[in-house]
């Protein structure tokens, strides 16, 4: 709980044992200076374009992931922050309620589960992509009537179909990371 001034009114244990703050630290600010806040992509955030800051002038603030730098030996570790105005009689804030909620190992999952992806499609694409091409080359190659011609075309089907299961799986990697690209074009609905 932060004053309209910035000072911390409140912080409950949870939040000492996140910041590494220590009873020695009070006023528990003077433990905070000590901690670096960079956006998700690592960029230092200044003191007022931080969370609580832009609560304090009047901006709600609702699961902002960022990433906290204490000194030596804390390690770095993402947090989702919320952090709430209330404003008194006068209209004006009064105090800002924060939450700070580690996820740091949820950020870490995420990452291995993109490199997996990111592996898993590669990985699958270059091997998958010589067996249908054998494949098709075998299907052409069959005279009309070849009793292996329902194998093979079974084989390209199902090739074809796990390379589309492929392109959907990378796809959604690349959504879920902002690089994916829409074609627009104009079609005849009818």
């Amino acid at each position: 709980l932060y004053a309209a001034d910035g000072k911390i009114l409140f912080i409950n244990p949870a939040a000492e044992r996140l910041f590494a703050l220590t009873s020695a630290d009070a006023p528990a600010e003077e433990g905070l200076r000590n901690v670096s806040v960079f956006n998700a992509n690592a960029k230092p955030i200044p003191p007022e374009q931080q969370p609580v800051a832009r609560a304090l002038g009047g901006e709600a603030i609702s699961h902002e992931v960022l990433i906290l730098d204490g000194p030596p030996p804390h390690p770095r570790r993402s947090v989702s922050v919320s952090a709430i105005p209330i404003r008194g009689a006068d209209g004006n804030v009064d105090r800002v309620v924060a939450t700070f909620v580690d996820v740091t190992r949820l950020q870490q999952m995420q990452v291995q589960r993109d490199d997996l992806l990111r592996v898993v499609s590669h990985d699958l694409r270059t091997p998958l992509s010589a067996l249908l091409l054998q494949a098709q080359m075998l299907q052409r190659s069959l005279p009309p009537g070849d009793r292996n011609a329902k194998r093979v075309n079974t084989i390209v089907a199902n090739g074809q179909r796990l390379a589309a299961m492929i392109r959907d799986l990378v796809e959604m990697v690349r959504l879920e990371c902002g690089q994916f690209q829409l074609a627009r074009k104009p079609i005849d609905v009818q």
